[in-house]
């Protein structure tokens, strides 16, 4: 599932992608933080799950003009899935 959940993240974003990480995985789905660039630069938390033989997206969170934080804002992220925050 990861291989096909990172091929989603990459065409869906297409040429726009800077980075992602994974903040967690698990049978259903799996969680990125995302950086990408188009007419500005934005972080993004997406959730990437398989729907029959089909993977979805689905955009959690989305902070705009954040160019050079993404590295900070992983334990970030990692915290607010670990309160329930994002799920």
């Amino acid at each position: 599932m990861l291989e096909r959940a990172i091929r989603k993240i990459q065409d869906w974003y297409g040429g726009y992608l800077q980075e992602y990480e994974i903040l967690e995985e698990n049978d259903g789905q799996i969680i990125f933080l995302i950086s990408s660039s188009g007419n500005y630069y934005s972080v993004e938390i997406a959730r990437v799950f398989a729907v029959g033989d089909n993977m979805e997206i689905s955009i959690d969170q989305k902070i705009d003009g954040l160019d050079g934080f993404f590295d900070l804002l992983i334990p970030f992220a990692k915290k607010l899935i670990e309160l329930g925050k994002i799920s």
